[in-house]
């Protein structure tokens, strides 16, 4: 389970893992699909052209659960401010084992517990049986 910043890590070391120490499932809510694509979002393309010489995480979400081996779950709120929910959609799709993928509506960066209520803990239930 990674969350934010925590989601990129998890599916990092989740692909790390190999698939002898394969996890059963991986967990992202609110995934960005890499620190690149989020230096471009926060200061635009000057800020993405100088992330590539000064950036020293990658952190590539989208290419780590590309080569996970175990379904990748995702939940993310369509009203994200943080990270658009796009990123999670697109993190979904590039998973090589796509498990499912939740969009709780009006649900932010930081409130999609609360907002997500049943969905949200239903969501980590099924992933977790």
């Amino acid at each position: 389970y990674g969350f934010s910043l925590g989601s990129a890590v998890a599916a990092e070391l989740a692909a790390e893992l190999g698939e002898r120490e394969r996890p059963r499932v991986v967990m992202l809510q609110s995934p960005f699909t890499s620190t690149a694509d989020m230096a471009r979002r926060i200061g635009g393309w000057p800020v993405g052209l100088v992330w590539r010489v000064v950036g020293r995480v990658p952190y590539d979400t989208r290419r780590s659960v590309a080569e996970v081996g175990a379904p990748v779950w995702v939940i993310h709120g369509d009203r994200d401010e943080v990270i658009p929910t796009a990123m999670g959609r697109a993190v979904h799709a590039a998973a090589r084992v796509p498990g499912e993928l939740v969009i709780v509506p009006g649900a932010g960066h930081n409130d999609l517990l609360v907002r997500g209520g049943e969905l949200y803990w239903g969501w980590v239930e099924r992933g977790v049986r």
